[in-house]
């Protein structure tokens, strides 16, 4: 979790200074309640009071788990580049924890009927990269023409990684091997 609160130390907190509950301590827990399948700020509170004595081990909790109120209100003011920065840099920590080596499934899935009016025929599918050794996803993207693997090439999809020539074919995933664990994200 230590990856999480340095990450969320550079959000910039919307609150007042007197506020009461840290604000990387309330993205974690938010987080970890939506990882365990909440889906509103009520049942992050819920969730957090559940396992409090679990967050703990690892947070400081001077003043015990939000409210919803303090979750929603928080959710409402926060800056969600800023957030979606604090994610990209905890996904680049998380991917320089591959190795040499590791392997990475390619695997898609096709969204049956997901398609506007007008829109053709093609199915449209996701693919994701999963880290077996991490056992970890570490993107999911849209395939918008072509096969799963066409959506998960070039540099803005999953193109740090190169295909192993070792990779099975048919219906099970592709393996991947990351090329080090300083990937490059713009490399070939």
């Amino acid at each position: 979790m230590h990856l999480f609160l340095s990450a969320f130390d550079d959000v910039p907190d919307p609150r007042a200074e007197n506020a009461r509950h840290d604000l990387g301590e309330l993205l974690v827990i938010a987080f970890v309640s939506v990882l365990c399948g909440a889906t509103s700020c009520a049942e992050m509170s819920a969730f957090g009071r559940a396992k409090e004595s679990i967050f703990r081990e690892f947070l400081k909790l001077k003043h015990a788990i939000p409210s919803h109120d303090t979750f929603s209100m928080v959710f409402r003011m926060i800056d969600p580049k800023a957030l979606d920065a604090a994610f990209g840099r905890v996904l680049a920590d998380v991917t320089a924890l591959l190795r040499e080596g590791d392997v990475i499934a390619i695997d898609g899935k096709a969204l049956r009927g997901a398609r506007d009016k007008g829109e053709s025929a093609r199915t449209r599918m996701m693919v994701s990269a999963y880290a077996s050794r991490l056992r970890l996803t570490l993107a999911s993207v849209t395939a918008d023409r072509g096969t799963e693997l066409d959506g998960g090439r070039g540099p803005t999809r999953f193109g740090w990684w190169r295909r192993d020539r070792r990779a099975h074919g048919g219906s099970r995933p592709d393996a991947w091997r990351s090329r080090s664990a300083g990937a490059d994200p713009a490399g070939s």
